[in-house]
């Protein structure tokens, strides 16, 4: 049971005697008119962007943009490797079968290079061009 509390409050010690009970309500008093003040509401004031945005690539389609003909070079090598191994292999339908499976998903993945290559061309010339979105 407590005889005696001491308050600590904005680097000032205050002395209560008695036990909380007593310290609570004195505390209560003395402190009624430092009543939590109501917080201000943060508004942020939100940008408006009046003109156009110019039209630009993003980091990964420019880096994309500079690789995109190595890559479907690089896949039309590919296919036509795969055409040689299918050819020199047309006796092993085993073999075929895996060849030309190869050979198909290379065809797909090129397919999908050159639709990806026309936007991206498509899209550099737009931004020569000067357009906004």
């Amino acid at each position: 049971m407590a005889n005696e509390i001491f308050e600590f409050r904005n680097g000032i010690c205050t002395r209560f005697n008695g036990n909380y009970s007593d310290y609570a309500e004195k505390a209560k008093e003395m402190y009624a008119d430092e009543a939590p003040k109501p917080k201000k509401e943060n508004t942020k004031k939100e940008r408006v962007f009046v003109g156009k945005k110019k039209l630009r690539f993003s980091f990964k389609e420019q880096r994309e943009f500079e690789t995109i003909d190595d890559d479907i070079a690089s896949l039309e090598e590919q296919i036509a490797a795969a055409e040689k191994d299918i050819a020199a292999n047309s006796s092993d339908y085993v073999k075929l079968q895996e060849l030309s499976d190869k050979k198909e998903q290379l065809e797909n993945e090129l397919a999908e290079k050159m639709e990806r290559w026309v936007y991206l061309n498509d899209l550099a010339e737009r931004i020569e061009r000067g357009e906004t979105e």
